[in-house]
């Protein structure tokens, strides 16, 4: 009850506060709800608390469907990205598998075209690209996705284009291949392994599909999921000339690099 500075000593209060506890998951106190009411009736304010309660509680019951709504969109990017995972351990050579990678991504997010692209020595270099079993780096359109993918290995971030008003990163490359072979939207994830990236995939929709940051984390997660299986392929498949040269470059990077620095000092 608030009483007034005119009430008369024993008057009912013409004024209640009432105070209900906002309950979030587990039945934790997360805050508290206060509402005045302008009445001093028993039987009304009791009427008036219980339909605040009836309405907190909806409230309640509203966050807790937008959480499971949260969950079921998690569960359902984990299952896809499963799905295409397991599309991409059925092939048992690179060329098969980059192509799979391609092929699904294309068919489960519904775009137009989806190239992968691996780091040769300071380049990207297309290897695979949706709906297409054979391709020329001398075309225009491979140029143009390996510099996209290119841009986006050297900033080791998501390109997304169009970007979004808050976005720091350089959608240049990413721009022209819009421009020149759309218009689309663009969207180019780094794919990593032991946190440094390996390759990039580029995903390509028509202009009025809707790209939102659910697809981009879709695409991250199956990018994550399908990255190991990807990279040991491709160097299984190398031959053995590249497979020497490149032991060979890891021991001289361990002999002459920058690490155990007292050590080769000691020995010289």
């Amino acid at each position: 009850p608030l009483h007034g500075p005119d009430d008369l000593y024993g008057q009912k209060a013409a004024h209640h506060l009432v105070m209900i506890p906002l309950k979030g998951a587990e039945q934790k106190v997360r805050g508290v709800a206060v509402f005045l009411v302008d009445t001093g009736d028993p039987d009304a304010l009791r009427a008036c608390q219980e339909r605040l309660e009836l309405s907190l509680s909806l409230l309640s019951l509203y966050e807790m469907r937008l959480a499971f709504q949260q969950r079921h969109g998690d569960l359902k990017r984990l299952r896809t990205g499963m799905e295409l995972l397991a599309a991409v351990n059925e092939q048992d050579r690179f060329t098969g598998a980059a192509m799979a990678t391609c092929n699904e991504v294309a068919a489960k997010w519904q775009a137009e075209r989806v190239c992968l692209g691996f780091l040769q020595g300071r380049y990207v270099r297309a290897v695979a690209m949706s709906h297409t079993e054979k391709f020329s780096r001398k075309m225009k359109i491979v140029q143009d996705l390996e510099a996209a993918m290119e841009e986006c290995l050297d900033q080791d971030v998501e390109i997304v284009h169009p970007p979004a008003a808050e976005a720091t990163y350089v959608a240049r490359a990413a721009g022209e291949l819009s421009k020149r072979h759309g218009p689309s939207n663009v969207v180019s994830l780094p794919m990593r392994k032991a946190g440094e990236p390996a390759a990039v995939l580029t995903v390509e929709w028509a202009p009025d599909a809707t790209v939102d940051a659910g697809q981009v984390e879709s695409l991250r997660l199956a990018c994550d999921l399908c990255t190991p299986r990807l990279v040991s392929l491709r160097e299984k498949d190398r031959w053995f000339g590249a497979k020497a040269a490149r032991a060979t470059r890891k021991g001289l990077g361990v002999l002459v690099g920058a690490k155990h620095t007292w050590a080769k000092v000691a020995a010289v």
